[in-house]
């Protein structure tokens, strides 16, 4: 665990955090050890997650809760986690963006007199707040709500994705309605968390709209729940988060839980979906076949993963053979990406047509296996 959390650590954005969820019995040793790790400085809360209520088998004491342990990387880069404000004022929509009337924000200024009358700001606050109230409405900053006696309040506009509530540290997200949800995918796993949790966790790191495209790295898939919930989260606030989920495959969990699970919401959340193995090459062998041959056999998904794009022998072209290169020359499209395996020549006039044609050449493998391949003296 240590290992791999210092691994987490170097992954982080300067503004991101991690939240690592754990029960009672290793929740004391995984505080440690984050505190060692991510700074406890950095700890930006412990979560109690209830995740059962009503009665249990247990001799002594039920125990319905887990926690879920949050750390920035760096607390002073972090924006706290928020999470939609209480709104009770009507909601408006201007160039496409989503305000809410704040109707009571002049009670204070107005004291006992707390309707807060357009018409009574000149007679209560003098000229100068009626003159700011004045420009504000000419801006668009505040906006005049009629009343049934005659008289306006001033309402102040305030950006639904600007404006939030600060986390409570217990939250209430029971494992049975996780039971459910993947019952109604038809995808069995034991104990699976529900994507409510996961949800809310996301939503409170990414709420405010310059974090809305963020990379959520979720490094224990287990059923998948991660993936669905930013899925989720991406169509209910406009957002474009990305997923990556990495889980072994025992018991044949990847491809019968964590994808199916993914491949199950497509009609509902339709999204690229792709998975991957990894697998290793010895550095030194006795087949005749270079390294470099080796690593080219699994380069399609490299580049797939890494441009999130699809090979498919139009935008994106791998050339593995100079006998193909007028072919694909020909059939790449405006503004395409030809990946081009090293050795191969391309001429002045190829070169130039590509050019023309805005298709960006990106040498393989070196461009992703260049250490590699120095380190055994391919290179």
């Amino acid at each position: 665990m240590y290992s791999r959390l210092k691994i987490a650590k170097e992954l982080l954005h300067a503004k991101g955090v991690i939240f690592l969820s754990i029960d009672d019995n290793e929740f004391s040793q995984l505080k440690m050890l984050c505190d060692e790790i991510f700074d406890e400085n950095n700890n930006v809360a412990n979560f109690c997650i209830i995740r059962a209520e009503g009665g249990g088998m247990a001799k002594q004491v039920i125990k319905g809760h887990d926690y879920c342990l949050v750390y920035a990387k760096d607390i002073f880069s972090f924006s706290p986690l928020a999470k939609e404000k209480d709104i009770r004022g009507k909601i408006v929509e201007k160039d496409k963006i989503k305000y809410w009337i704040q109707e009571d924000w002049l009670r204070k200024e107005f004291g006992k007199y707390g309707n807060c009358h357009y018409e009574e700001v000149l007679q209560y606050k003098g000229e100068k707040v009626k003159k700011e109230i004045d420009e504000g409405l000419k801006n668009g900053e505040y906006v005049l709500i009629p009343k049934s006696n005659g008289m306006n309040i001033v309402g102040k506009l305030r950006r639904l994705d600007k404006d939030s509530s600060k986390f409570y540290s217990i939250l209430k997200h029971l494992n049975k309605s996780g039971a459910n949800e993947l019952k109604e995918l038809k995808v069995e796993f034991d104990y699976p968390k529900p994507s409510s949790l996961i949800k809310e966790l996301v939503s409170g790191a990414t709420f405010f709209s310059d974090r809305k495209e963020a990379i959520v790295l979720d490094f224990f898939a287990g059923s998948g729940t991660t993936g669905h919930a930013v899925m989720q989260l991406n169509k209910e606030d406009g957002g474009n988060r990305k997923y990556i989920l990495c889980t072994n495959n025992e018991n044949n969990i990847c491809e019968e839980v964590t994808y199916q699970r993914l491949k199950n919401i497509q009609e509902e959340l339709p999204h690229n979906l792709k998975y991957y193995k990894t697998e290793f090459i010895p550095k030194f062998s006795n087949d005749e076949e270079s390294i470099s041959e080796k690593m080219m056999e699994h380069i399609r998904e490299l580049i797939e993963l890494e441009y999130a794009i699809e090979i498919d022998g139009k935008k994106y072209i791998v050339l593995n053979d100079e006998e193909e290169l007028d072919e694909a020359i020909s059939k790449i499209e405006n503004d395409g990406k030809l990946f081009v395996r090293s050795g191969i020549f391309l001429s002045r006039s190829n070169q130039r047509i590509l050019e023309e044609k805005g298709v960006s050449i990106i040498e393989i493998p070196e461009y992703y296996f260049r250490e590699e391949l120095k380190e055994v003296g391919e290179l």
